[in-house]
């Protein structure tokens, strides 16, 4: 008898408005899971993007990107509400309250979003974020840097090892700073990063990366 394993399918939700520009072409700002069966996002950033704009966006499916009237947004353009409902269609932008770091957490089976204003609103700004591990023989001055995709969000695409590697996170191609958690990225390819934590294991094969160095979520 042979059972096939059921792969996780971890569905594709990103966040699109000032912190990175309103490009279609920008597909770097996913959604953070939390929670697959309640189907629960998070993503932490500075909304105001150095004053770059007003701190709106709104949230694209990976399916749907680029799409203007299949987005998720508010009814209303602009709304600095805590808290509220998702539409979707050629809607109006959700707007933070202010020029702060914001975490966003949205629910795709009620439609609802809120935002809470992080305590800390002067984390530490790294000048880069790399992965680090057995893939490069360990050399934190060789690590496979990733690419800022808003403030204190990161990401990397197509990172390709072809060997099964531990690995960890690091800050400014040093150790002084690093985040890892004792799970196997081939069955939970999602969740939080310890600070100075212990080694991922990835298995073989090509992957989409994405870190928060704020909160250590992460995604693969």
């Amino acid at each position: 008898n042979v059972t096939p394993k059921k792969p996780l399918i971890v569905p594709e939700y990103y966040i699109v408005g000032n912190i990175q520009g309103w490009s279609q072409l920008f597909l770097t700002c996913a959604l953070y899971p939390v929670s697959l069966e309640t189907s629960t996002f998070t993503y932490t950033t500075d909304f105001s993007n150095g004053g770059a704009g007003d701190p709106n966006f709104k949230i694209w499916s990976a399916a749907d990107f680029g799409n203007w009237d299949i987005a998720l947004g508010t009814q209303i353009d602009g709304d600095t509400s805590l808290e509220g409902t998702l539409v979707q269609g050629n809607v109006g932008a959700i707007k933070t309250p202010d020029n702060s770091i914001y975490t966003i957490t949205v629910n795709l089976i009620d439609m609802t979003y809120s935002m809470a204003k992080e305590e800390n609103q002067s984390p530490t700004n790294y000048e880069s974020i790399g992965l680090v591990g057995e893939f490069n023989g360990w050399s934190e001055k060789e690590n496979k840097l990733l690419e800022k995709s808003s403030p204190h969000n990161w990401f990397l695409k197509n990172f390709t090892i072809e060997n099964s590697s531990k690995l960890k996170f690091n800050a400014d191609k040093k150790w002084d700073t690093s985040w890892g958690t004792e799970v196997n990225l081939g069955d939970t390819p999602f969740g939080t990063a310890e600070l100075n934590g212990k080694d991922f294991t990835l298995p073989a094969g090509t992957y989409d990366v994405f870190f928060n160095d704020i909160t250590g979520q992460f995604a693969f």
